[in-house]
């Protein structure tokens, strides 16, 4: 159920489908999937909110995910992803999210940037364009962008 009353700045994100098979073909793009909590990042100004797929505030739940956005080379962006706890050997450990240690040590995996200062880049997934990273910091990591969206025009 989505919230009635989305937080300023929110975008539903996109949702997958459930399918047989992958689609293929050169107008897509696959990703690799992780364990964890989809979610929502954006920085406004010095603000940073962090939120579910549905809305809800995880800012608090998720402070190095928080920190590391507020540290980016940017003035207002969202970007859509997954809080994601990474074990020593690189795959993801979906119990260790679940517990006090694990929001603390959770790393954004980032799946698509939605705004960058004051631009709306939903429509450039349809075009494969890509955008150049800005800032950085240990806990984002990227992935590869979506090449179409069910939700794509959706605010």
């Amino acid at each position: 159920m989505w919230r009635r009353n989305a937080p300023g700045g929110f975008i539903r994100p996109c949702e997958p489908t459930l399918t047989d098979r992958p689609p293929a073909g050169a107008d897509w793009l696959h990703e690799i999937k992780h364990d964890g909590f989809r979610i929502l990042a954006r920085k406004q100004g010095g603000g940073v909110q962090v939120w579910s797929r549905r809305g809800a505030d995880f800012t608090d739940r998720f402070p190095a995910i928080a920190e590391a956005v507020r540290g980016l080379n940017a003035e207002d962006t969202l970007i859509d992803g997954e809080a994601v706890v990474f074990q020593h050997d690189g795959r993801s450990d979906f119990h260790a999210l679940l517990t006090k240690r694990g929001d603390a040590q959770a790393s954004l995996v980032a799946f698509d940037l939605l705004r960058l200062n004051g631009d709306d880049l939903r429509q450039l997934w349809k075009s494969r364009a890509t955008v150049p990273a800005s800032g950085s910091a240990s806990s984002l990591r990227s992935s590869a962008s979506k090449a179409s969206c069910r939700n794509d025009t959706a605010a």
